[in-house]
């Protein structure tokens, strides 16, 4: 099997496959029950009021952090005139997992390879947001 060049794809394509669960927690961890709860107070431990608990809820830095550098990528890859297209084949494959390589880019009508080539971009940008990768390939060639 032969290997990527740069050490840290596999690691990142892991990270962005992360993301639709770590965004599903944080949405979670920030909604604050704003009605009043009408049940006697109860003894015990915990946070007193509802507003604070929420505040002290979040995820840790390294979650946020892969959570900035997908969506940061994602805004990166809709600039390009076939960022659509890329978000697609990113969204089948890594963040839904609905389908493997090859049953996304037959989806999106293109070859494989092409397929391949467009999510490698995806990883690239979020590489470069995420602190892997110096050198990204800003436009296709």
């Amino acid at each position: 099997m032969s290997k990527y060049r740069d050490w840290w794809r596999r690691v990142a394509v892991d990270m962005i496959r992360q993301y639709p669960e770590l965004r599903k927690r944080k949405d979670e961890m920030q909604k604050v029950r704003i009605t009043a709860s009408f049940k006697p107070a109860r003894r015990g431990s915990g946070a007193g009021r509802a507003t604070e608990a929420a505040a002290m809820r979040q995820l840790e830095p390294a979650e946020e952090r892969i959570i900035d550098a997908v969506e940061l990528a994602r805004e990166e890859i809709l600039r390009h005139r076939d960022g659509r297209e890329v978000m697609a084949i990113v969204t089948m494959v890594d963040l839904k997992r609905t389908h493997s390589m090859t049953g996304a880019a037959m989806t999106a009508h293109m070859s494989r390879k092409t397929a391949q080539s467009r999510r490698g971009r995806f990883i690239y940008a979020f590489a470069k947001y995420y602190g892997f990768s110096k050198d990204y390939p800003s436009e296709p060639k």
